[in-house]
């Protein structure tokens, strides 16, 4: 292992390796001696090809930590690194000190159904999908003797969904009010999302120089609490047409000191649509929940689903059709006519 010796109100790392016959020294300085351990444990992990990472006697919650420092961080945006460091301290008040070696399916499951209780069914399975991640990973290198992470299962709270699709009434009623009163730069942050279909953090990652006539070219990704403006896929970098109106709104709008057209923390967007769509009585949903009224609506007007994942930035019809596209009720009021109609004529 390497040495770590303070300095002052720092931390200095050295770490030896042997390569080429010589023997070889590299150190860095850190602020804090969690940073510095981190940088220790890396190189350690890069030396040995993977393989000191953990021993059986080490506790979960360490293993877990290290796991997602060393090994996913790699593989993730800085945005969703946030939401494994927000795991790792559920892992460490779930498990404690018990030891990585000594987990099972009873012992993790029951883990899983505490952090279960009072919480929906939706959360307990992000938190067992990163579990499943990094238990996957020690079975691969030696450090649990079993792979039983197909045996976990999520509970909880199934509730009912927030991002629900408008049906095309009320979207009519949404959009007409926004243009009305488009002054409000937040109700034309809402007609993009609306009519573009775009996700939240690219509608506030637009820049004056992105826009063409008439559209938009996604390039960029707002997170109010990282500094990543990578994209959420490759697919999701895309060109995306608008109206003459939504067009000439956007072009009005001053761009501000950080090069964007609208503000990321100042909108509060949930809070307010909710208050917006209570004003004007409709039903309720998300900023996530326009974006599905969009797939929806061009859905049920026969647009071709393959267009429709590629508006939405997604690299196949399957996501489209599981998490976007609703049946609107007036659609299932038709049908249920059509379907009356024909068993009545039987």
């Amino acid at each position: 292992m390497g040495s770590i010796m303070k300095r002052g109100k720092s931390y200095r790392v050295q770490i030896s390796y042997y390569s080429n016959g010589r023997h070889n020294r590299i150190s860095r300085t850190f602020k804090t001696i969690k940073e510095a351990k981190r940088w220790e444990l890396e190189q350690e992990f890069y030396k040995s090809n993977g393989k000191q990472l953990a021993k059986g006697n080490t506790p979960f919650a360490e293993f877990y930590s290290n796991w997602v420092y060393v090994v996913k961080k790699r593989d993730i945006r800085e945005s969703t690194l946030k939401n494994y460091e927000t795991s790792i301290s559920i892992v460490k008040k779930l498990f404690g000190s018990v030891q990585l070696g000594k987990l099972n399916e009873i012992i993790v499951q029951h883990k899983l159904d505490q952090y279960a209780e009072n919480r929906a069914k939706s959360t307990t399975k992000d938190l067992m999908t990163k579990i499943r991640e990094a238990l996957k990973y020690a079975y691969i290198r030696g450090y649990i003797i079993s792979d039983f992470t197909s045996l976990l299962k999520a509970r909880g709270k199934i509730l009912p969904p927030r991002n629900i699709a408008l049906c095309k009434s009320e979207a009519s009623k949404l959009q007409s009010y926004l243009f009305n009163n488009s002054e409000d730069e937040f109700h034309v942050y809402l007609l993009v999302a609306l009519e573009t279909g775009m996700r939240r953090s690219e509608v506030l990652g637009i820049r004056k120089e992105h826009l063409y006539k008439y559209g938009i070219h996604v390039q960029e990704s707002i997170s109010p609490d990282s500094n990543d403006t990578l994209l959420k896929t490759q697919g999701s970098k895309r060109f995306v047409d608008i109206s003459k109106r939504t067009y000439n709104l956007l072009q009005n709008i001053s761009t501000k000191k950080d090069g964007y057209l609208f503000e990321s923390q100042g909108f509060k967007q949930a809070e307010r649509l909710k208050k917006l769509l209570k004003y004007l009585n409709i039903t309720k949903t998300t900023v996530q929940g326009l974006r599905a009224t969009h797939a929806t609506l061009l859905y049920s007007d026969s647009i071709n689903d393959k267009y429709i994942s590629r508006r939405l930035g997604h690299t196949n019809t399957n996501t489209t059709h599981q998490y976007y596209i609703d049946f609107p009720t007036e659609e299932m009021d038709k049908n249920n006519k059509k379907t009356l109609e024909i068993f009545s004529n039987l």
